[in-house]
C-alpha cells in the first residue's frame, strides 16, 4: 500500500497490537490494492486489508481492514473488523468492530461484537441514506438584466411649417 494512505490511521492503535487483539494476529496480512476489483467467495485464514473493491462472501480468520479507498459489500465475517472506507451488507465481527473517521458501515450486524468503536465523522446505519432533494437542488443565481448602452441625447425635433 502506498505511503499516502497510511495517514488515515495516525493516532489509532494498530490492529496487530497484542494488547488489544491478542498474540494470535499474524504479522503479515494479505492486501487487495485500490486498483483491484473482485467478486465471489473469499476465505482468508489470517488478516486482509481491502483497499480495492470486493462484492460477495468474505470469511476472514483474523483482522479485516477496509482501507480508506476500499469498498466491500456482501456477507462478511471476521474476528476483528476495521472500517476506513465503505462496508455494506451483513456483518459478523466476533470481537471488535471499529469504524474510523471517514469510514461507513451500512447494513446488519449479525451479532453485537464485544467492542464497538465509532469515531467522529464515521457512519453507522442500517441503510445508506438517500440523497435528499434539497442536496441535489441546483441553485440558480440571479443574473442582472443587461442594460442597453446609453444613447446620445437627441434634441426634441421642432415641427416644420410644412407639417
Amino acid at each position: 500500500m502506498s505511503d499516502s494512505n497510511d495517514d488515515w490511521n495516525i493516532g489509532i492503535p494498530d490492529a496487530e497490537d497484542p494488547e488489544l487483539f491478542g498474540p494470535s494476529v499474524p504479522k503479515q496480512r494479505s492486501t487487495v490494492d485500490s486498483d483491484v476489483a473482485m467478486e465471489g467467495d473469499l476465505q482468508v485464514g489470517g488478516g486482509i486489508e481491502m483497499d480495492g473493491k470486493f462484492k460477495g462472501t468474505l470469511r476472514c480468520g483474523e483482522v479485516l481492514t477496509v482501507g480508506p479507498n476500499g469498498e466491500t459489500a456482501g456477507d462478511i465475517e471476521a474476528v476483528n473488523v476495521i472500517v476506513g472506507g465503505l462496508l455494506e451488507g451483513s456483518l459478523l465481527a466476533r470481537k471488535r468492530l471499529e469504524i474510523r473517521a471517514g469510514g461507513s458501515f451500512f447494513g446488519e450486524l449479525v451479532v453485537q461484537p464485544e467492542v464497538l468503536v465509532l469515531a467522529e465523522r464515521s457512519e453507522f446505519a442500517r441503510e445508506r441514506p438517500k440523497a435528499s432533494a434539497a442536496s441535489r437542488k441546483v441553485v440558480e443565481m440571479p443574473i442582472a438584466a443587461k442594460k442597453s448602452p446609453p444613447q446620445p441625447k437627441q434634441s426634441p425635433r421642432k415641427p416644420s411649417k410644412k407639417e
